[in-house]
């Protein structure tokens, strides 16, 4: 995609690394550069719900068959099984980094806010809605003791402490808090020199 096309076009479709450029090319001052940091922030933020809903239950990384197995069982000649592998380790290692620039940004949070953020992703109001209903909870539906805790559970917090919200709306006003505080996090790694592939994960 052409730069023009790129800072002109939908936000709301563009990959991080899109947006990325979108705020490198534009600079930190365009009110579009903060469009795209807000875009951004969400996405990260859908990354990470989906790793703690997810596979941070699983063992990654112990392959449930030998790497090893089969070699020399084939027919002499490139089978296309190579290929695949390497498309796959291209996306495993894409898709981790995005993971530990989440993380990253999680972790400039307090609890209470970090809580709060997640708790109003699309993913928690998807993955917290009973299994034979498709449809995302409400936040109003999400702060419900029962539910709350739950859910808090599952993405990685303790019941009680900081992390527990009393309404639906001290909610969305933690989550929205911290959305800006990572919204400026963002735009002050994206527009710094670097060379790195992925501005956010080296900071």
């Amino acid at each position: 995609m052409r730069t023009s096309q790129l800072v002109g076009g939908d936000l709301s479709r563009m990959s991080v690394r899109q947006l990325e450029e979108v705020m490198r090319v534009l600079g930190p001052e365009e009110a579009r550069s903060h469009e795209a940091a807000r875009a951004l922030v969400a996405e990260l933020m859908e990354i990470e719900a989906e790793w703690r809903l997810g596979r941070r239950h699983a063992n990654e990384g112990f392959a449930p068959v030998s790497p090893v197995a089969g070699i020399g069982e084939g027919r002499g000649e490139t089978t296309g099984a190579i290929d695949h592998m390497a498309e796959a380790a291209t996306r495993y290692c894409y898709e981790s980094e995005l993971a530990l620039a989440a993380h990253a940004l999680v972790g400039g949070l307090t609890e209470h806010q970090a809580a709060a953020v997640l708790m109003c992703t699309r993913m928690v109001a998807r993955a917290a809605a009973p299994r034979d209903e498709r449809r995302e909870l409400t936040s109003q539906q999400l702060v419900h003791p029962s539910r709350q805790v739950w859910t808090l559970q599952r993405l990685g917090f303790a019941p009680g402490g900081g992390c527990r919200f009393l309404s639906a709306g001290s909610m969305r006003k933690a989550a929205t808090q911290a959305r800006g505080r990572m919204v400026d996090i963002v735009i002050h790694r994206i527009n710094r020199k670097s060379t790195t592939s992925c501005a956010l994960v080296t900071g």
